[in-house]
């Protein structure tokens, strides 16, 4: 490892919207020398990261994956650290691979990995372990969905979906009665419309092996809980609200002292047996019991919102793997608020480095 300031490579997502705030993170204190990479030559990042290098996607996997090593070799990389959720389980199949490098990656084992991402088999995974779970099923063709929907509607439940795999709100649906319309409510995003009129959307795409994992909607309160697991102890474990969203990103909120959901996210996390930075989606039903929505085996992009708080995630997930001595606080500020907004950054167009 370096002798001076670590330097810490993450592979994509340096055009992701929470990229500044966890790169701010790394370099508070001057703490680490951040190389960044994107598949996007306009990527903003690039006007941040100390190097910034154009990626194939992940899913080039053999691009990809020797476009890693080269510049873990090439930038003597200390950590490898995702924050982007397609190029996860590339990295950990390959992560004994890469560290034969000389280098630490935070990844979780593949096969957790694998149910974490996918909302069908996480909600199974989180049934048999009893943890509380939205009312619903996978559905993989359109007689399915509407049987399922139907059933839903006519026990008195407003009915949301999602793709099994896939992450953000890519792919967010919601269905109702007529009765319950109000476009003039509806906030951008939000598509409520009726079974009838979902046929028109969906019916056809089932032919190309869409699967939907479709549930209850949860009315209540929404949170995300940020964690940090190392050698199977949770170091931190830290609920915010989600007070108001943009495109299916937090933007404002409370770090809250929730008990309840700190208990419920270790239970999960530990049974799934996952390490590094996790984030952990909940929403309280028209009771106020809270159900899983689901898990994010990587850094959360507002994870930076913690900051605020007092307790700096990225840099605590750094110091971990690489054995330094960590001086972040484990118990945040509770009841520290926080708002995000946007900020504008000129992007250089010459770009440090290309693949062919």
């Amino acid at each position: 490892m370096s002798v001076t300031k670590p330097r810490i490579f993450i592979p994509s997502g340096a055009g992701a919207p929470g990229f500044g705030g966890i790169f701010q993170c790394l370099k508070q204190g001057n703490f680490a020398y951040v190389v960044a990479g994107d598949s996007n030559e306009h990527a903003y990042g690039q006007s941040l990261a100390d190097q910034f290098y154009l990626m194939p996607p992940s899913s080039d996997e053999e691009n990809y994956l020797s476009k890693v090593k080269q510049i873990i070799l090439d930038e003597k990389i200390d950590l490898v650290l995702p924050i982007t959720t397609r190029e996860l389980s590339v990295l950990a199949k390959y992560r004994f691979e890469l560290q034969a490098l000389g280098v630490k990656v935070v990844v979780s084992d593949l096969k957790k990995l694998t149910i974490a991402n996918n909302k069908a088999l996480l909600k199974d995974w989180a049934e048999n372990h009893h943890i509380p779970v939205p009312k619903g099923s996978l559905v993989k063709s359109w007689s399915q969905f509407e049987n399922e929907a139907s059933r839903l509607l006519s026990e008195g439940y407003k009915v949301c979906f999602k793709p099994s795999e896939g992450n953000g709100s890519r792919g967010l649906g919601f269905v109702c009665i007529e009765n319950d319309l109000n476009y003039s409510i509806n906030k951008p995003g939000e598509i409520w419309m009726t079974l009838s009129e979902w046929t028109i959307r969906l019916e056809k795409a089932f032919n190309d092996d869409l699967q939907l994992l479709l549930t209850e909607y949860l009315p209540g309160k929404e949170y995300s809980v940020d964690a940090l697991v190392y050698e199977n102890k949770v170091l931190l474990c830290v609920p915010r609200s989600r007070d108001k969203m943009v495109g299916g990103i937090s933007v404002a909120g409370v770090i809250e002292k929730n008990e309840t959901l700190i208990e419920l996210t270790k239970k999960l996390i530990l049974s799934l047996d996952l390490e590094g930075p996790i984030g952990v989606q909940w929403r309280a039903d028209e009771q106020g019991n809270y159900k899983l929505l689901e898990v994010n085996p990587r850094l959360q992009g507002t994870t930076s919102a913690l900051l605020l708080a007092g307790v700096n995630v990225p840099q605590k997930t750094a110091k971990q793997y690489l054995e330094l001595i960590d001086s972040e606080i484990d118990e945040p500020i509770w009841g520290t608020r926080f708002s995000r907004y946007w900020k504008d950054v000129g992007i250089s167009y010459y770009l440090r480095d290309h693949y062919e």
